[in-house]
């Protein structure tokens, strides 16, 4: 009577004893599940700081696309001034003599045109310049908020890939504490 009242609080004793690792192993998971999610809002700032940066550097570049496009828009428009100063002048010699004028006329209008042509010339080229810049620009930073979304990612994956590994891991410890426990008391019972 005495060895199976012995082998009972025994055995509560490392019942209780398990009960309490327990609670002891699952305040640790909570600990490190709490650091993780620490981590991981960390990772989601860095993001967010790192998105930020890319949106400004971004504007910052289409608003030099866009100032040099001003810039050359005024340039154009003087040239076009300095054209109708030039028409203007042609316009007086016609006054003063017709055959020269004529002459002068068919000079002008062809300096007009090629004038003309330079400037849509540099127009288009202008226009292509900005719109490959501002292409440029966008996959650029397109690419990198993909990369920067994918790193995220996988770091999720691996941390909850761990989280799962230390779980197995702890509760094959309690099994194997268990299977001892059991086999202790079964031993130590003279029975």
């Amino acid at each position: 009577s005495k060895a199976v009242m012995n082998a009972t609080t025994d055995v509560d004793e490392k019942a209780w004893r398990t009960a309490l690792q327990q609670r002891a192993d699952r305040a640790v998971l909570e600990a490190e599940m709490a650091k993780l999610n620490a981590e991981i809002e960390t990772v989601k700032h860095s993001g967010n700081e790192q998105r930020t940066t890319m949106d400004h550097a971004s504007v910052e570049k289409h608003q030099t696309v866009e100032y040099r496009y001003q810039h050359e828009m005024m340039r154009n428009a003087r040239r076009h001034t300095m054209l109708k100063e030039v028409s203007a002048t042609s316009a007086e010699l016609y006054d003063q003599s017709s055959e020269s004028m004529e002459t002068h006329r068919l000079t002008v209008a062809l300096e007009v045109l090629a004038a003309d042509g330079a400037v849509q010339r540099e127009q288009i080229a202008l226009r292509s310049r900005t719109a490959v810049e501002t292409a440029e620009a966008l996959v650029k930073e397109e690419a990198q908020r993909a990369r920067l979304n994918e790193d995220v990612r996988l770091r999720k994956i691996k941390e909850e890939g761990q989280l799962a590994i230390d779980r197995a891991r702890a509760s094959i410890g309690v099994l194997f504490e268990s299977i001892a426990t059991g086999a202790t008391a079964l031993l130590s019972d003279p029975l």
